[in-house]
């Protein structure tokens, strides 16, 4: 009678330390969630300072081609280095840079005009923009779906939290043997 009782203080413990428990989840839950949120806009700040430095670079390099300190293919060579230094994981845009340089150096050389350099490099330039934004998208779904699963199995791991409080623990089994010669019979209740 003792053991009973007990098991239902317990579980009116628990029942009232529920609303306490809710508040604590609801809390970790949002934090969670705004801890992804922070992370993902430290790293989209970065990238802005990042693109923000290159703008610089770049219009210092187009100031030096323009009064005719360097030639055009050797700016383009120092915007390449500086999307190097800048973005180092970028190796599409440095691809991309490189074509530039490729193609200015070639007009420099006389090869070629400069529109068709142009037009070459507008049409290289929006498919890397193109690859780019398809890019994005894909681990912006990725990110949203993380979050969605870890919402998930918090709420899930909530519902396990709750039928364990709410479930009393099974009785114990009091079992009886009797010996019948050289058998032995044993009755569980």
């Amino acid at each position: 009678m003792c053991r009973k009782a007990n098991q239902n203080e317990k579980l009116a413990t628990i029942a009232l330390d529920w609303g306490s428990m809710k508040k604590l989840f609801t809390l970790v839950l949002v934090l969670m969630v705004a801890g992804c949120t922070d992370f993902q806009q430290s790293q989209t700040q970065e990238l802005a300072q990042a693109r923000e430095r290159f703008a610089l670079k770049s219009d210092f390099i187009n100031s030096k081609v323009t009064a005719g300190v360097i030639t055009r293919s050797e700016g383009a060579n120092e915007m390449a280095r500086t999307a190097r230094e800048i973005f180092p994981r970028a190796y599409k845009f440095h691809a991309l840079m490189d074509y530039q340089a490729l193609l200015l150096f070639r007009v420099d050389k006389g090869d070629m005009p400069i529109e068709e350099a142009k037009y070459l490099y507008s049409r290289q330039a929006a498919e890397y923009e193109a690859d780019e934004q398809a890019y994005t998208q894909q681990i912006q779904a990725q990110n949203e779906a993380i979050q969605r699963a870890v919402i998930a199995g918090a709420l899930i791991n909530m519902g396990n939290t709750f039928r364990q409080i709410s479930v009393p623990p099974p009785r114990p089994l009091n079992c009886h043997t009797t010996p019948f010669g050289n058998e032995y019979a044993t009755s569980c209740y």
